[in-house]
């Protein structure tokens, strides 16, 4: 049987959102620090780039890394390479070794600044974004497994004919997900017009290079890569903006 008297009182639903607040500038911070390293990396990936063992003549933009994610053959391999264990491409292959160590730390740079972006644009642009956060950890999963896999293409006694149905399938895995997250970002961010329509305009290029990617790939894993930068970038300013915000007073 209720006692009389006064009934007890719970904490009022609008106290959520100021103590919602620094969780929001958790998500900033954490994204916006991941967003300088994936610029800083991706601007030595660019303006230091490696010299193939074989001219790529243009294709996959001269770049030795996508050539070598996307090769579909021995062959592929071979031509970015040389062959296992030719001691005249051996500086080649350290590189590329270093390279793909490092991007070990880029992988989780991106999908911190994608997850980030995802989680914060769901709060304040659409909910639904939220389910793009598990794509982007998803994504740099399948990084992880491509990176493995290219390490070993290195190897003097590689078993190339074995490597690539997995670098195939990681490679892609990868790619065709973050195609979709930064689609659905750019669609976001274009929502608010003016400038960032141009972010819209770049995920649309992903999803259509993304798409274009398994019958064309020396063509569209550059315009897909390019058309990460402004949608990326963008992402990078908003959680930017959210830390340059006041902390709500207490």
């Amino acid at each position: 049987m209720a006692r009389r008297g006064r009934a007890a009182t719970l904490p009022a639903m609008s106290e959520a959102e100021p103590r919602r607040a620094p969780s929001d500038r958790a998500l900033a911070i954490t994204g916006a620090a991941a967003g300088a390293f994936v610029l800083a990396f991706t601007l030595y990936w660019t303006l230091f780039p490696l010299t193939p063992a074989t001219p790529l003549e243009g294709r996959f933009a001269d770049n030795v890394i996508l050539a070598l994610e996307l090769a579909r053959t021995a062959d592929d391999v071979r031509a970015v390479l040389g062959a296992p264990g030719d001691p005249a491409h051996a500086a080649l292959r350290d590189a590329v070794d270093r390279l793909n160590l490092a991007d070990f730390a880029y992988l989780v740079a991106y999908a911190a600044l994608l997850a980030c972006a995802a989680l914060l644009g769901a709060r304040t642009v659409d909910r639904r974004l939220a389910a793009l956060a598990p794509l982007a950890v998803l994504a740099a999963l399948a990084d992880v497994a491509e990176n493995v896999v290219l390490l070993s293409l290195t190897a003097s006694d590689a078993d190339l004919a074995a490597l690539l149905p997995w670098l195939w399938a990681s490679t892609y895995v990868k790619w065709e997900l973050l195609a979709v997250v930064t689609f659905a970002l750019g669609l976001a961010h274009g929502r608010a017009g003016g400038w960032r329509r141009l972010s819209a305009l770049a995920g649309a290029a992903a999803l259509a290079s993304g798409l274009a990617l398994p019958f064309a790939p020396a063509l569209a894993a550059p315009l897909l890569a390019l058309a990460f930068a402004p949608v990326w970038g963008t992402a990078l300013w908003d959680l930017a903006v959210v830390l340059r915000r006041r902390a709500p007073a207490r």
